[in-house]
């Protein structure tokens, strides 16, 4: 479960820096900037300080270092993006976030390797390389997933103190939350191809497994929470939007959050337990 824990709050800090970058001050205000950066902060600060705790630590110590000190250089240009709200210019706050953005998708590159050489060991039939492709790209559409959601829950509220904001830009959230969802049912695609494919036993014997250890039921707890209702609030959410009830749409939007993050962490789980870092 630390690592559950540790992969959902990469994730989470990781997709609000993403769409961040998309979304300048401009447009959305300090305030706003504010807020995402203190969020983004403190989602990444503890798996960050915590990693040794949180990742497997036999043997890797050299790996976690590399990811905190990622991690470390990405809260400091966190740091100073928050700052830099007070009275730089956009193309100075443009920077900070696009560097402290790449700064956490190399962290996430290096756990994702950290990671497939830990489950190499339960799972010796996978190449390092295919394996760890499952692992980063599963987290980068999960991250996708957070962060979009996270951001759309934003957005609408920021209507309360911007009125005049542009209705596109709750419009355009909610699609970017709906696209997120469409590239995670591919990435899960992927994994569970790419194990049936591997497996030294056949796909039969692959689907056996995976039965045994979690459970066909557990995995569809997952799909349900974590793509069929977010899906259904994504477009609830957008249908408000686009009839300009900007509270209905964030109201909507905050359980999205919610059953989203659950579906993420039971997702994290299975790869774990089950898959043996296979990313659905």
């Amino acid at each position: 479960m630390t690592v559950v824990l540790f992969l959902s709050l990469i994730q989470l800090a990781f997709g609000m820096g993403l769409i961040q970058c998309f979304l300048p001050r401009a447009v959305m205000g300090a305030g706003f900037g504010r807020t995402t950066a203190i969020c983004v902060f403190l989602a990444l600060l503890v798996p960050t300080f915590f990693a040794a705790r949180l990742l497997p630590d036999n043997g890797y110590s050299a790996d976690i270092m590399t990811v905190q000190a990622f991690g470390v250089l990405a809260l400091l240009f966190w740091f100073a993006y928050f700052i830099s709200m007070n009275n730089e210019s956009d193309n100075v706050q443009f920077w900070l976030v696009v560097s402290a953005a790449s700064l956490q998708l190399i962290q996430l590159l290096f756990i994702s390797d950290l990671l497939a050489t830990v489950f190499l060991v339960n799972h010796p039939e996978m190449a390092r390389g295919s394996l760890r492709l499952s692992i980063f790209v599963g987290s980068l559409t999960s991250a996708f997933m957070l962060g979009s959601v996270t951001m759309a829950m934003l957005i609408g509220h920021s209507y309360l103190t911007n009125p005049g904001l542009a209705m596109s830009w709750l419009k355009n959230a909610c699609l970017a939350f709906g696209a997120s969802i469409l590239f995670k049912c591919i990435t899960i695609t992927y994994s569970f191809a790419l194990g049936a494919m591997t497996s030294p036993f056949g796909a039969a014997e692959f689907w056996d497994n995976f039965a045994v250890v979690s459970g066909f039921e557990l995995f569809a707890v997952r799909a349900l929470v974590g793509i069929i209702v977010p899906m259904g609030f994504c477009i609830m959410a957008y249908r408000a939007a686009a009839i300009r009830s900007t509270q209905s749409s964030t109201g909507i939007l905050f359980p999205a959050m919610v059953v989203v993050f659950l579906g993420e962490m039971l997702g994290a789980f299975l790869s774990v337990a089950a898959l043996s870092g296979l990313y659905v």
